[in-house]
């Protein structure tokens, strides 16, 4: 499974890739729930996805980020994506509003050129510099605990 990181970057959040994962899974998909969750939660007006270039990104994380990005209608930007993850941009418009970027740094000064505002938002409630957790590898915790409780 991959694993994102929201980093702070400037005065900005990036969330950086950790880890790659090369199947199409559910569990990687889930990580943009857990994105629309910290967005939900927080102040935060932006994405900035910083994939590094991995070579092996689930499929399942784009198409799932592009319909967190048409759903909720703010600035979803990526960074490092290699040609497979431009070519699932592309099958869904993404290129007609936005492009991708070489770096994290690169995206944040693009959008602070475009939209200064949306750099004003209260950070503090997101945890920095931990992977991000998903509703099932919470779930799972929970069961692992319940499981070492009952032995």
């Amino acid at each position: 499974m991959m694993e994102l990181v929201p980093q702070k970057v400037e005065d900005a959040v990036i969330f950086s890739l950790a880890k790659g994962c090369h199947n199409k899974c559910d569990d990687c998909g889930e990580l943009a729930v857990s994105m629309h969750n910290l967005l939900l939660s927080s102040e935060l007006k932006y994405v900035i996805i910083d994939l590094q270039d991995e070579k092996h990104v689930c499929d399942s994380f784009p198409e799932q980020v592009i319909q967190l990005w048409k759903r909720l209608r703010i600035p979803f930007l990526f960074a490092g994506a290699m040609p497979s993850v431009e070519k699932i941009l592309s099958g869904h418009g993404y290129f007609n509003f936005y492009q991708t970027y070489l770096s994290g740094e690169e995206a944040i000064a693009a959008l602070r050129a475009k939209q200064p505002e949306l750099f004003s938002g209260d950070l503090s409630g997101i945890e920095l510099n931990v992977p991000m957790v998903t509703p099932r590898s919470r779930a799972l915790a929970a069961g692992e605990a319940d499981d070492e409780e009952e032995e």
